[in-house]
């Protein structure tokens, strides 16, 4: 079977299906007639498939036929004419329901074989399930895992009833990589590239606008499924609110452009293109503006992107209901700082109990609930074991190793787990939730499978900062961590027994053959990253290797003789005469590669978009068509041809010059 990227059949290539095999020895359902039978010579016998007995209006299937005994071959039925002995033939579009009989007759010294292959053309179908679940990712600004319960770093927590118990139901990850600052991580996470692919790699770096939003990328494949909002703090458009975020594709926004706010409690709100005076503590005014948002869902199931903007500065103790660290003075420069911050993480863990309490039952249980930090703890509230220069702003661990944990509708997980993951992933572990069945997108790997199952999804983490001052970059394979500067200095640190960066290796001493190697292998794939060589899930065409033609093999695995149709292919095969017969099935990548290890049969094919870019569909032609097929063995492209008069009819020709 030919392999194609994006699940759906590629049916114009198929060639592996239900085979129909009849031959006069009885049975099989089809009918032997006419003229007078020669008593010594055998009957013919006739094969009949097609790479689909069951499609939709506006697709066709191709027939492939094979006969032995025979002199001749007719068609009849929806098809008509003289056959070939053995071929195979693409059907019209089918534009109308019903059930298609193809019917073949060969005649041969032995009498005459007839067989009938029916095909089914069913209306299109949207393949719904029942009940798709809402999402509700909630993102804490400036919050580290040695601020968050449930991690082994930090000495002194915050009192969090409702995280707590949203990180014991469900799944969470011990190497959870964000970008150094929040702009960046925010961009990764809503385009599902990293920095250098965006151009986003520090705060107040400004998005493209024509960028594809998780959320445009969701509702545009899924037939506008979900009712999408962002409440709370934007940051990827500057700081001045010159775009509305409903621009790229969001249903609804309201919250904060900028980066913070200047006081919890006298701040600017943005929505429906104004913005206006706040004199409810910031926290709580969002957390309402989602619960108001949400209740007025009732048709669609939702995806809120809530992203609060607490526990970031400024220290403004919140009200003394949502906390526990006392009756706390206002902040003043000199003063312990960490009681502030950890007030304004409980008060942010209140205000998601009653976003939560909010929900009724029913809905909440149908909830994918996700919660993750978007960098590092301040210098300045981090604690042990992250020392001074290695939080946030860092691409050190404390700057970058952030919490994220999962619960809810299918998350059937729990604990902590070592999986390699990115904020880019955010993209594509959403699109899944919401039923996007080839999810993964640029540089972005879904984690959804991690929510029933222990996979592996993810070889190497990469995260970049770029300030106008520094410019760094920073890779690991969960073992071993590279961290790489413009000017060419390079740092490498062993994780699994140096989890915190405190023993530089290439400086220290001479490096193990082990440890050169690592540097090798981390490079090179800091150079498939940065410089576009095999970037994300984009794949360039493959290196032809032991067993590889110039153009793709035809996959078939079976062979024949004059007496036998359909051989076993792993023995020679030879004629009557006793000669060997140089057959397809015993040559090229169907020979010496009989397994999807290099793509099914050897076939390994990408539907391209009329742009140039790799379709992310949902692999039916007549509602979402595609442009083209590459081959990626080869590098070719092929045009998908039409029927419709356009410029891309079959019928067309074209040629260069006068």
């Amino acid at each position: 079977m030919i392999k194609i990227r994006n699940k759906s059949t590629f049916l114009a290539l198929c060639i592996t299906s239900p085979l129909l095999f009849l031959s006069a020895c009885g049975g099989g359902g089809g009918d032997t007639s006419g003229g007078s039978e020669n008593t010594t010579a055998p009957k013919p016998t006739i094969a009949l498939s097609a790479s689909s007995t069951s499609i939709e209006v506006g697709e066709n299937t191709l027939l492939t036929w094979s006969s032995s005994h025979a002199t001749s071959c007719i068609a009849s039925g929806a098809w008509s004419g003289d056959k070939s002995l053995t071929g195979s033939e693409e059907t019209d579009v089918f534009d109308a329901v019903g059930n298609y009989d193809f019917e073949l007759s060969c005649s041969g010294e032995g009498g005459e074989t007839k067989i009938s292959l029916p095909i089914a053309v069913i209306d299109i179908v949207i393949s719904e399930p029942s009940e798709y679940p809402n999402i509700l990712l909630i993102i804490a600004d400036d919050m580290g895992k040695d601020a968050t319960n449930g991690f082994s770093e930090g000495q002194i927590k915050p009192t969090t009833p409702t995280l707590d118990d949203l990180q014991n139901a469900g799944l969470s990850f011990n190497n959870f990589w964000s970008y150094p600052s929040c702009t960046p991580t925010r961009a990764s996470m809503i385009t599902g590239k990293y920095g250098v692919n965006t151009g986003v790699k520090w705060v107040g770096d400004i998005l493209d606008p024509q960028e594809v939003t998780l959320q445009s990328h969701i509702n545009t494949l899924t037939n506008d499924r979900y009712s999408t909002a962002v409440v709370g703090k934007w940051h990827i458009s500057g700081t001045e609110p010159t775009l509305n975020p409903e621009d790229f594709g969001i249903n609804f926004y309201s919250g904060i452009i900028s980066g913070a706010v200047n006081d919890y409690y006298e701040w600017q709100m943005y929505e429906d293109g104004t913005t206006s005076r706040q004199t409810e503590y910031a926290t709580t005014k969002l957390t309402n503006v989602a619960i108001d948002w949400i209740a007025q869902q009732q048709d669609k199931p939702w995806f809120m992107w809530m992203a609060y903007n607490a526990p970031h500065t400024p220290y403004h103790v919140p009200p003394n209901s949502m906390h526990s660290q006392g009756d706390l003075p206002a902040y003043e420069d000199g003063i312990d700082a960490l009681p502030y911050y950890l007030a304004a993480i409980e008060a942010m863990d209140y205000q998601i109990g009653r976003l939560l309490d909010s929900i009724p039952q029913q809905e909440l249980e149908n909830t994918v609930i996700i919660v993750m930090g978007d960098n590092g703890t301040p210098s300045s509230v981090a604690q042990s074991p992250y020392r001074q220069g290695s939080s946030k702003g860092s691409v050190y661990q404390g700057g970058v190793n952030v919490p994220l944990f999962v619960t809810g509708k299918g998350v059937t997980r729990s604990g902590l787990i070592e999986n390699l993951a990115s904020a880019t992933d955010i993209f594509s572990t959403i699109s899944e939730i919401a039923g996007i069945d080839e999810p993964n997108i640029h540089d972005s790997l879904s984690l959804k499978p991690l929510f029933t199952n222990d996979v592996q999804i993810r070889d190497y983490q990469y995260v970049e900062k770029d300030d106008g001052d520094v410019d760094m970059w920073a890779i690991s394979d969960g073992e071993y961590k590279l961290i790489v500067n413009a000017d060419g200095t390079m740092k490498l640190y062993h994780l699994a027994s140096d989890p915190y960066e405190e023993q530089e290796l290439i400086n220290s001493g001479s490096l193990s053959a082990a440890e050169q190697a690592i540097i090798t292998e981390l490079e090179a794939e800091l150079d498939n990253i940065r410089n576009g060589n095999n970037n994300g899930n984009d794949p360039e065409p493959l290196e032809f290797n032991t067993g590889m033609a110039f153009l793709n093999d035809t996959g078939i695995t079976f062979g024949s003789n004059e007496s036998n149709n359909g051989t076993n292919c792993t023995t020679t095969i030879t004629g009557t005469n006793g000669l060997l017969l140089e057959q397809d099935c015993s040559q090229g990548r169907s020979a010496t590669v009989n397994s999807g290890s290099d793509g099914d049969g050897g076939f390994y094919l990408t539907r391209i978009n009329a742009d140039g870019s790799v379709y992310s569909g949902n692999g039916n032609y007549a509602s979402d068509p595609w442009a083209c097929v590459r081959d990626d063995r080869t590098g070719l492209l092929w045009e998908v041809k039409t029927r419709d008069g356009g410029i891309h009819d079959a019928n067309n020709f074209y040629r260069w010059g006068a």
